[in-house]
């Protein structure tokens, strides 16, 4: 299946347009706030199907689902509910937003949640057995670059797990970023799977399981 958005442009108009404008992420926090109202229709209201598959695609290479899970750049705590109910039962979201955090803190399913901040101790090397992320690679919110920032933050051995919607597919920008990981060295591709990403919209989503050399 291919997304019918193939284009920032022709992403749904649910999204602000700032959202698929290439960036430096310099104020995440601010960006996110402005679009917080509409993130919930945006996504559930539209069947969202990624964060359910990110989580079992996780859990069928995580030797052990009581190992501590970063949600990285959290939103309202969607993935850590597909978290929990894949069996993660130590799951700590991070996000640069304070509006979203108290969302995802409602839902009742984080150990700990924080805001992201410049250098914060949450990314430092070596910290994680797994990190999942549901939006944060793309032209979204927080971009490309911090695959190698996860990357990083992962113990050897550990699991980033990521999906890139066709619509930042098609510009190139995160595909380069996952290649170069892999191309580097520093890390194998376990999985990746094509599948539903807003069924209700027709778009579609691959997820990614990559491990820490």
């Amino acid at each position: 299946m291919h997304s019918l958005y193939d284009t920032p442009a022709q992403a749904p108009a649910l999204y602000p347009d700032l959202l698929w404008k290439p960036r430096a992420a310099s104020n995440p926090a601010m960006l996110r706030q402005s679009w917080v109202r509409r993130y919930d229709k945006a996504t559930l209201g539209t069947g969202y199907a990624t964060p359910a598959r990110i989580a079992e695609a996780l859990c069928a290479f995580l030797p052990d689902t009581d190992q501590s899970v970063l949600d990285y750049d959290c939103g309202t705590g969607v993935l850590g509910l597909a978290l929990q109910a894949a069996g993660c039962t130590d799951i700590t979201g991070i996000d640069p937003s304070e509006v979203l955090i108290a969302r995802a803190q409602a839902r009742g399913v984080y150990r700990d949640l924080h805001r992201i901040q410049p250098g914060y101790e949450m990314l430092r090397e070596g910290r994680w057995a797994a990190i999942a992320t549901a939006g944060s690679l793309g032209l979204g919110p927080v971009g490309p670059c911090q695959v190698e920032r996860l990357t990083r933050a992962l113990m050897p051995g550990g699991l980033l797990a990521l999906a890139v919607p066709d619509y930042c597919t098609s510009a190139g920008i995160s595909a380069r970023a996952v290649e170069a990981t892999l191309d580097s060295g520093a890390m194998q591709q376990l999985f990746r799977e094509h599948g539903a990403h807003l069924p209700a919209l027709c778009q579609g989503s691959t997820v990614i399981i990559l491990q820490k050399s």
